[in-house]
């Protein structure tokens, strides 16, 4: 009952309410407290919403640029699949006109950084050189869970996040069977394989994303596997089911292990 009365005597085509102190504040609480967090149900009320709002350009432009800013990197895992939704039916189809040369770049490149990552989609293949120059495919691995990391041995946090990968991977992860695809985005093959060496981090699958491989995508204007994964930072961890699905993405790997034992 409180839902279904929590908007009345609210008129989205009020631009005066963009300006008061109550309406965000009312908005947010009600997506917080009342809508699920699925993306598909956020979907629906925000079109619901923005239908409404349309009528008056200055309450459309406030609550579409508000849901753009919050989705396009959310704090819930998953809901980047709204701000999809909203570029796929709104920007790119013309009712977001106000964006900057900037802004319309950046919306853009976020957008197809997401497109090919959502959870629940088929993650992108992978053929990438191991330590022996051996061509290891991503798709080859059998595994009822693979544990993508993309990963620097010259980054910090990659130096603290690895030994610690290592272990929760030998007292727990590797009794269900997952493997450790570690896919090496930057430094030089002799700092990586020294590393690996060193640390003993023998029991992953080490493979390497060379300058060569990068140099070909980008004269073919192919898209890395940073943007197929929206894997610009490292490290970078995605977990794939049995047939390759990501069902997690960029979480700690204490979040992991969270989210395995649930």
């Amino acid at each position: 009952y409180y839902k279904k009365h929590y908007w009345d005597d609210v008129v989205f085509w009020d631009a005066r309410l963009v300006h008061t102190p109550v309406f965000e504040v009312k908005w947010d609480r009600y997506f917080a407290q009342f809508v699920s967090p699925a993306a598909d149900s956020i979907n629906k009320e925000l079109d619901r919403f923005l239908l409404m709002a349309q009528i008056d350009s200055t309450m459309y432009q406030f609550l579409i640029s508000k849901c753009i800013d919050q989705y396009m990197n959310p704090s819930i895992m998953g809901q980047d699949a709204v701000f999809i939704h909203l570029f796929e039916k709104y920007i790119t189809a013309g009712k977001v006109n106000w964006l900057t040369k900037e802004q319309h770049k950046y919306v853009y490149d976020r957008a197809y950084s997401l497109m090919a990552n959502l959870i629940g989609q088929q993650s992108a293949n992978m053929q990438l050189p191991d330590t022996a120059n051996h061509i290891i495919s991503l798709y080859d691995v059998q595994a009822p869970y693979t544990l993508v990391c993309f990963w620097n041995p010259d980054c910090s946090h990659c130096k603290l996040l690895m030994p610690k990968l290592d272990s929760i991977y030998n007292t727990k992860w590797k009794n269900i069977g997952l493997k450790i695809f570690a896919v090496m985005v930057e430094s030089g093959k002799e700092l990586w394989v020294n590393y690996i060496q060193n640390n003993h981090l023998h029991n992953w699958i080490h493979v390497y994303y060379t300058e060569v491989l990068q140099d070909q995508e980008r004269k073919c204007n192919q898209p890395s596997y940073r943007q197929l994964y929206d894997a610009y930072a490292t490290p970078t961890l995605v977990l794939l089911d049995a047939d390759k699905r990501i069902i997690a993405k960029h979480l700690t790997y204490q979040q992991i292990d969270d989210f395995l034992t649930y």
